[in-house]
């Protein structure tokens, strides 16, 4: 008979069922798995960094993007590479978020603008006799830096950046960090 399923048949069929639906579920619980530990390593990244604890931070931080890559955890890993006063490395990160295309792409340039000019003022006074690197944070005739306008709103959007971080986590040491910032903006201005 033709038409009909027979019993053996029946089981085969239900025996792929369940090792299909054994292999997705198996699957799709892996991927949850991923993001929570991810999601867990972000956080407690985002709270070391908040803490003070910006190594510790950058380490969970970088671990949570090696378990489940997504752009928004390489700007945070640039900005707690800019508190720990880790220019390069910040500089790095906010690029590799920037081949992301993200819709901040202009604040997050203005960012590298003013680290590329933080950067070229360190290595100007570390060594004074060679001219500075970036032609943009040269020494006005009066010898002091200028920023461009670009610059120091990229300053100013940081500050307010770790500020509502700060209120978030309740922070002194990013409040301070946060208030350092307007002070550096109002003084370029």
């Amino acid at each position: 008979m033709r038409g009909h399923v027979t019993t053996i048949e029946t089981r085969r069929y239900l025996a792929v069922g369940a090792l299909l639906l054994a292999v997705f579920g198996a699957t799709a619980t892996a991927r949850a798995d991923v993001r929570t530990e991810a999601r867990q390593h972000f956080r407690a990244g985002m709270r070391a960094v908040a803490a003070g604890e910006v190594e510790r931070g950058i380490a969970e931080l970088q671990q949570a993007y090696e378990l489940l890559p997504h752009p928004n955890v390489l700007y945070n890993i640039a900005q707690a590479y800019q508190t720990a006063g880790t220019l390069d490395k910040s500089i790095e990160y906010f690029e590799r978020y920037l081949e992301s295309d993200p819709p901040d792409r202009a604040e997050v340039e203005g960012f590298l603008v003013a680290l590329r000019a933080r950067v070229a003022e360190r290595q100007a006074a570390a060594h004074p006799t060679q001219p500075a690197t970036n032609p943009e944070s040269a020494p006005a005739e009066g010898g002091a830096a200028v920023a461009t306008e670009a610059e120091i709103q990229a300053i100013e959007a940081s500050a307010t950046q770790l500020n509502a971080l700060a209120d978030a986590t309740e922070s002194d040491a990013l409040r301070r960090r946060a208030e350092g910032l307007r002070a550096l903006a109002t003084a370029l201005r």
